[in-house]
């Protein structure tokens, strides 16, 4: 399956967001999506998942308009914390919070299922306290662990190590890129050396425009 973004732009009252980008990849591939504050990324991470609609262009599967099948598309995206939209919550334990994104991704499960989330992902220890008391590590863990809850093809992560040490960065893309082989992953850095060592495509952005394309 190829994903493709076809001359993507996106405004708001304001602003261009976005400002045509385009490019494509095939399933199965780590994609960075690399620049600094407000270059564009959160913007087209979300238009890549299906959680934000272009002012034009579009986001296509092998040619298909995913907001044509939108729901269809949503199954098997999985989406990360993202601040202010797609946030933990933070009076719930972690594992009430895999047991919530799995009701509102419409999963039957079995509280068995949940304890096998919570023990590949080694967040035991945690899983019984409120996200909002664990340590950050953890709550990234936590993060990942929703987001791939209903094992969807589609990861999206936006700066998922942003609040971490270097130390702790290293150990979440270890766990990361050994539970999430043979998925599409996009995330966002602003973090060159992140984006290189844990993709095979690199996408650099700029005001809101792609500046160069590593593969």
């Amino acid at each position: 399956m190829e994903i493709s973004a076809n001359n993507l732009i996106f405004h708001t009252l304001t602003k261009t967001v976005v400002n045509g980008v385009s490019f494509s990849f095939e399933s199965g591939q780590k994609v960075a999506l690399y620049g600094s504050e407000g270059s564009g990324k959160k913007a087209l991470l979300l238009m890549l998942g299906g959680y934000l609609k272009p002012t034009s262009g579009s986001v296509t599967t092998d040619d298909i308009n995913i907001f044509s099948e939108l729901k269809s598309y949503r199954s098997h995206v999985g989406l990360g914390e993202i601040d202010n939209i797609n946030t933990l919550a933070e009076e719930l334990s972690i594992r009430e919070n895999i047991r919530f994104a799995l009701e509102i991704g419409g999963f039957n499960y079995e509280d068995m299922t949940v304890q096998k989330i919570l023990n590949r992902f080694n967040v035991k220890t945690y899983a019984d306290t409120p996200i909002k008391y664990c340590p950050l590590f953890a709550r990234a863990i936590a993060s990942l662990a929703c987001a791939t809850a209903h094992n969807p093809d589609i990861v999206i992560l936006d700066e998922p190590t942003r609040k971490l040490t270097s130390l702790e960065s290293k150990k979440y893309w270890e766990i990361a890129n050994s539970i999430l082989q043979n998925k599409t992953v996009i995330f966002s850095t602003k973090n060159f050396d992140e984006a290189r060592m844990n993709s095979n495509r690199i996408i650099a952005l700029a005001g809101g425009r792609l500046i160069k394309e590593t593969l």
